[in-house]
């Protein structure tokens, strides 16, 4: 009887193997779904019959980068439901402020602070505080997971760091268009992305080390100091 095993090496190549190896590995709840997600969309690319299957499995990938994060415990955008509480709840404080402050004359602010007002300014704050931590950019998010999987990444120049987010930024955006249709590549080019995307995955999952930039900076000073 054919294993599972051996059934995803006769379907997967080596890299994407030892990709969904590598997430399966990680000691979080959500590993398993996000390397189902990922060799998912392989076997729905696969299927010729299906005129939808590069969508199709562009929404696997997509689906698989939204979560990526959460394999080094960063959280990643959820529901906008906890966004509209704390929303409401700030209103309800700036209807409540309005009524109570002396700064306010016929919808015009004026004159000094007063309780109410500093109260409601640091409300704003909490709430600004809270949102950048629950809720972060994509920018912020990608940063963190960057730094999550490795602490030799904070060793990195930053203009390494901004190219790394950049990338995985523009290809999260290739497969959610994609997958919504707004862009219709043809099959080199996904599989192009792709592959592109397998290099990043690999260069977060498996790190180089401290040695390694350590090995790099050497050669490069040798051949800085080589005569011309």
């Amino acid at each position: 009887m054919e294993t599972p095993e051996k059934h995803l090496e006769q379907r997967l190549t080596d890299r994407q193997l030892t990709l969904f190896q590598s997430i399966t590995k990680m000691n979080v709840d959500i590993a398993k779904d996000i390397a189902n997600w990922y060799i998912g969309s392989f076997f729905i690319l696969a299927d010729e019959d299906n005129p939808d299957r590069i969508a199709l499995s562009a929404h696997g990938i997509r689906e698989m980068m939204e979560k990526f994060p959460r394999l080094v415990d960063v959280p990643t955008k959820r529901s906008n439901e906890p966004i509209f509480n704390e929303v409401r709840i700030l209103a309800n404080n700036w209807e409540k402020t309005k009524r109570n402050t002396d700064c306010i004359v016929n919808d015009i602010w004026e004159g000094e602070l007063d309780g109410s007002l500093i109260d409601m300014l640091s409300s704003l704050g909490e709430f600004f505080l809270w949102l950048e931590r629950e809720v972060p950019t994509r920018q912020v998010e990608y940063t963190r997971m960057l730094n999550g999987f490795s602490d030799s990444v904070l060793y990195l120049p930053q203009n390494i760091k901004d190219k790394t987010i950049s990338q995985w930024t523009e290809l999260f955006n290739f497969f959610t268009n994609t997958s919504h249709h707004s862009l219709v590549p043809n099959l080199m080019e996904f599989q192009d992305n792709i592959s592109r995307l397998e290099m990043l995955m690999n260069e977060l999952l498996n790190p180089r080390t401290l040695e390694d930039f350590d090995d790099i900076d050497k050669l490069i000073e040798e051949v800085e100091h080589e005569p011309k």
